[in-house]
């Protein structure tokens, strides 16, 4: 009857939370291993510490990309203004 009916319907809400939250976890985990690959196959060069690495000689000049409007003011401020995750600023 109506119990039998009632305990069926409240097992399956049981089993599909129980399933979401399987695929919930599944999906962090698969995804905190797919960035630490992609982190971890990544070869680009993002400080001049990355090039000395792979050449083995000291970078002893480099070129910061500033859009041509920032061209007219050229003070620090204004390249941390549009760099601020520079090496150059880094203070760690």
């Amino acid at each position: 009857g109506t119990i039998g009916g009632l305990q069926g319907f409240i097992l399956s809400i049981v089993t599909v939370a129980i399933v979401l939250a399987i695929g919930l976890i599944g999906s962090l985990i698969l995804g905190l291993a797919l960035a630490v690959t992609l982190g971890f196959l990544d070869n680009t060069v993002h400080k001049p510490e990355d090039i000395e690495n792979v050449i083995g000689v000291p970078v002893t000049g480099y070129v910061i990309d500033v859009k041509e409007d920032n061209l007219t003011n050229k003070d620090i401020y204004t390249v941390f203004k549009t760099h601020p995750n520079s090496f150059l600023f880094d203070v760690a």
